[in-house]
């Protein structure tokens, strides 16, 4: 029997992921992309991007696998799509059930590609709240106003807003419930458990916790997002203390100083990115000293400094790498639509609104807050908890950061992003 083709489509971070991946397992690739025509023609993983045209006239029907490799949640429908306009059919499409060239293991363990993979959340569903058209119309409201600062869905500009709408309606919920929740409550009970919530931001996270019964404080740096959280609460029929705070004032606030040593999780959710280096480093210290013995600190969705891709900012390889200097003057080059307006890296003001948008975090940062290696204790990461595949080719990158770096650091910190949960040493 002939073997077929592997034909990528989508030439983006997770293709680009996905695509390295392969190399390493020496599985030969074409990749092609019709909606984007400056892509066609560039080097994507050692191969040109070729055009729909060009893969319909060099490979015959039944020669090849088309393999999306795009954001999980989005296969079925560019697959439909294909489809419907009868440019390929179903048995043209790599088929993940039969698994021919033996790579779901490799691309389960791809965070972008595994999306909203449900893991174990048959046990914790039933608690999930849904809104009445009522209570959703409302929200969408709030969201719309305080948010995006528009008055009504048909105003956005583009595609890229409405998408974001879309992500901060519901998406990074179901994100929230089915992966992070899972692994949280396997670590502690949720259920009673006191939470501080370090960047609330639009309360998708706060809603996930507060409906699997935890007694949530949450807070952020931005006004708009609060807004919007305590909107989406109540919403939702939640109860939590929403408050207007930057995370390294926890300890000093005379409110929060009564609640030192009495909680179970300080959570860090897709926020510690965003802070400047004295943030960082005070914060983390000041989360230590909220939580009880058996207490723990967790990181969630913190894009990692040392990983060759910033799938989360700039959309582009090495990033993450730049010093701060170059990093904002480079901003105008990358593909990120609205950060490639640039940054003057001489303004003050351009220079924090620039460490707003995210920069990586890594365990370096977390060596100086609890003054040495040592102090470092890691109890579990989210991909450990997910038992994504330790194929040696799965993550070739990963492999190489932990052969490089230092033995005694937990393999979640050399994770694409940190998803990790620290205890007291």
């Amino acid at each position: 029997m002939m073997e077929k083709k592997l034909i990528l489509y989508g030439a983006g971070m997770v293709g680009k992921q996905i695509g390295i991946s392969l190399f390493f397992r020496k599985i030969s690739i074409e990749c092609f992309c019709d909606r984007d025509n400056e892509k066609c023609g560039k080097n994507f993983c050692g191969v040109p991007v070729r055009s729909l045209d060009e893969i319909k006239r060099i490979y015959p029907k039944g020669t090849y696998y088309i393999l999306i490799t795009m954001k999980r949640e989005s296969i079925e429908t560019v697959k439909q799509d294909f489809i419907n306009r009868n440019i390929f059919e179903t048995k043209d499409f790599y088929d993940e059930n039969i698994d021919p060239f033996g790579i779901m293991s490799l691309l389960m363990s791809c965070s972008l590609w595994r999306g909203n993979v449900k893991q174990n959340t048959f046990l914790f569903q039933n608690k999930f709240r849904s809104l009445t058209s009522e209570r959703e119309k409302a929200f969408i409201e709030s969201l719309l106003k305080y948010y995006f600062h528009v008055g009504c869905y048909e105003e956005f500009p583009s595609d890229y807003e409405r998408k974001d709408f879309s992500d901060h309606l519901y998406g990074r919920l179901e994100n929230d419930r089915q992966n992070v929740i899972p692994w949280l409550d396997s670590i502690q009970r949720l259920n009673g458990a006191e939470i501080l919530e370090i960047g609330c931001g639009t309360g998708t996270s706060t809603v996930a916790l507060c409906e699997q019964g935890a007694k949530v404080t949450a807070i952020d740096v931005n006004k708009d997002s609060i807004e919007v959280a305590k909107a989406r609460m109540k919403a939702y029929g939640l109860n939590s203390e929403i408050l207007y705070m930057n995370a390294e004032d926890i300890s000093d606030n005379s409110d929060f100083r009564k609640k030192i040593k009495n909680f179970d999780f300080v959570i860090f959710f897709a926020s510690m990115e965003h802070m400047i280096f004295t943030e960082r480093i005070n914060s983390i210290r000041a989360a230590f000293k909220m939580i009880h013995t058996g207490g723990h600190v967790v990181l969630v969705e913190i894009p990692n400094r040392l990983w060759y891709m910033d799938s989360h900012t700039s959309l582009e390889p090495f990033y993450n790498w730049l010093p701060n200097d170059v990093a904002m003057e480079y901003a105008k080059f990358t593909s990120r639509k609205y950060f490639n307006q640039g940054f003057d890296s001489t303004n003050e003001k351009d220079a924090l609104n620039f460490a707003r948008q995210g920069r990586g975090v890594s365990y370096h940062e977390f060596e100086i807050a609890l003054g040495g290696r040592e102090n470092i204790k890691v109890e579990s990461s989210m991909q450990s908890f997910q038992n994504a595949s330790e194929d040696p080719f799965a993550n070739p990158f990963k492999k190489l950061l932990q052969l490089a770096g230092p033995s005694d650091i937990h393999e979640g910190f050399y994770n694409e992003y940190l998803n990790i949960s620290l205890r007291q040493a």
